[in-house]
This record gives structure tokens, sequence and C-alpha cells, in this order.
């Protein structure tokens, strides 16, 4: 069975429009209009780090799914690039050619999860929030107590992750692991986070407004999705704790306007 987090969990979106881009095979050529319409056509996009006019390879696949029934979602193609000369394979294909196709995409798409979603979007992103709230807030107040599990750490690991290239790189640092582990060089890594900047905002962190906005409710996205499923559990633990001090924490809050002034992005 199919298994999103092996795909990238904030990857997956709901296909709301005919891609022109996009060169669907002849099997789903006539259907696929209909497809898009009753909200069954998913895609997984790594094609962004092509963006880069130095990346070194000339392949950024794009995977397309379709929701067949509940709980059956199955590929439809793997798009090599959104380049005209990009290369089709589908599931109908030799056994090896679809192989590598799956190779070329799990590689690519497993570097921009790491790079994108995983460093930029989790570490280097909430360290604004971090810094911001070991500025703004006493110890005791009833904000900082909440936000501290999750940013007690970020500061040291984010250091850590950036180091200079005297000191072995880090992670995304210059020589760091990332560098020598995939086809991104330090500039390209610094390209990719200033473009994907451009577009981000704070909603995404705003998890039933992602998901809404991309079509992974229970309603349209019926299958098994841990970002949605548990993410919103764990959403609704933390609304308990939010509630415990909403009569402390007012818009008048001196330490919260504070907090809000040094998270502007």
């Amino acid at each position: 069975m199919l298994v999103i987090p092996k795909i990238r969990p904030k990857g997956i979106k709901l296909l709301k429009n005919n891609d022109p881009e996009l060169k669907f095979p002849a099997s789903v050529r006539r259907t696929i209009n209909n497809d898009i319409r009753q909200k069954k056509i998913f895609i997984v996009d790594a094609s962004a780090v092509l963006d880069i006019p130095t990346f070194q390879l000339n392949y950024a696949p794009i995977l397309v799914l379709k929701l067949v029934s509940k709980n059956n979602l199955q590929p439809v193609m793997i798009q090599t690039s959104r380049e005209r000369d990009a290369v089709v394979f589908t599931p109908q294909d030799d056994f090896y050619q679809w192989k590598l196709a799956k190779r070329l995409f799990e590689g690519v798409n497993s570097m921009t999860q790491t790079v994108v979603e995983h460093l930029l979007q989790c570490h280097l992103v909430v360290e604004i929030f971090a810094t911001a709230a070991y500025r703004s807030f006493s110890y005791n107040h009833p904000v900082y107590k909440i936000l501290y599990p999750h940013i007690k750490t970020i500061t040291s690991i984010n250091a850590y992750a950036r180091q200079p290239k005297s000191r072995g790189g880090g992670l995304i640092g210059d020589g760091g692991f990332v560098t020598r582990a995939s086809p991104l060089s330090y500039e390209n890594i610094q390209e990719l986070f200033h473009n994907v900047l451009q577009t981000w905002s704070p909603d995404e962190m705003n998890l039933p407004k992602y998901l809404e906005d991309n079509g992974l409710t229970e309603d349209i996205l019926q299958f098994p999705y841990a970002f949605r499923d548990d993410g919103m559990k764990e959403k609704g633990m933390k609304f308990c704790i939010y509630s415990r001090y909403s009569i402390i924490v007012t818009v008048c809050d001196f330490f919260l306007s504070n907090f809000r002034k040094n998270t502007v992005f």
C-alpha cells in the first residue's frame, strides 16, 4: 500500500486545475479533466530545485496520484521535470523503467523534504519565534511556558547546522553534510531558501487552513494521512492548554505585544 509519509507529508497537494506543463499519458488523458473536477488527482511536486540556475541535475520529478476509491491512492505517472523535454513514466512501463522513475523521484523529493520542509520550515523559521519569545516574555509568562518545550533547543541545533566551513560546515553550512550528500551546493541551498520564502506565509503553520487550502481534508483526501490525522489531534490537545490561559493572555498583554513585534516577517 502507498504510504504518504514516504512521499513527503507536506508535498502532496490536490491538483485543482489541469496544469498545462503536465504531460498526462494517453491512458488518462480523456478522463483527467473529469477526475480533477471530482477532486481525485493529487500531485507531489519536487520541481522547485530546477528554479536554481546552477543546480547540477536536469531532472526534478513530479508524482501524480489518483484517489481511485476510499483508501486507494494509486500512482498515475512520474514526470521528470516541468521542462519541454521532460520524460513521463507510468506503472504500465517496463518494470525497470518504472523503478528508475521512482528512484529519480525519491532522490530529489527526499532532498526537498530535508532542506525545505525540515531544515527551513521546521528549524530556521521556528528560530524566529524562539528568539522573539526569549526577548519578549518573562520566564513565568504562561505563553512562554507553552512555547518553551518546542523552542528550548532550536537555537543551539540551528547554530550547529550552519557552522562555518572551517568547522566542518555542520548540516547546511559551506562544506556541510547536505552539500556532501546531495547535488546541492552551499549557494544552491541559499537560493532555494530565498525562492521558497518568496511565497511562504505563517499561514502554512495553521494546520486547518493548510489542509483546507491544499485539498487535504478528510472529505477530499480519503486516505490515511498522518500529517493531518495526528496533527489535528495534537492541535486539539494544545487548544485545551491555550484555553486555560485565555483570560490571562489578552491583546493588551505587554509581553505578548512585544512578542508580536519581534515576529514580523
